[in-house]
């Protein structure tokens, strides 16, 4: 954890600096939170974490970019599965709504499951 106070803040050299645009979340559960802050402090205030490094940046910037480029295509896929050739675009993915065998096996189904029925 750091303070930044009132302090201009500049970029510095070689340092991991998030896209724009992207999101990140982070979270730390109470039971892990020591474990969590010296990873922390090795990662960053040690200098260990990849992002220090030209490297580093380059890898980090390749995974964004490819979850982005995942994300755009989840996005098309749904909006075409939402359109009007939906069922089409199902059927080429290996999912045929209309001949499924009963409303169980849909993947619509928001009934009991099989426990819950017996």
């Amino acid at each position: 954890m750091q303070y930044l106070g009132n302090f201009s803040l500049k970029d510095i050299p070689n340092e991991f600096y998030v896209p724009k645009g992207t999101r990140n979340q982070g979270s730390a559960y109470w039971t892990y939170f020591e474990d969590n802050l010296l990873h922390g402090y090795i990662l960053y205030n040690q200098k260990q974490f990849i992002g220090y490094t030209e490297e580093g940046n380059k890898e980090i910037y390749a995974r964004q970019l490819d979850f982005e480029n995942f994300r755009k295509y989840l996005k098309k896929l749904g909006d075409a599965i939402d359109g009007p050739n939906g069922n089409e675009v199902l059927k080429k993915l290996g999912i045929d709504i209309e001949n499924e065998v009963s409303k169980e096996d849909s993947l619509t189904y928001v009934g009991p499951d099989d426990e819950e029925r017996r």
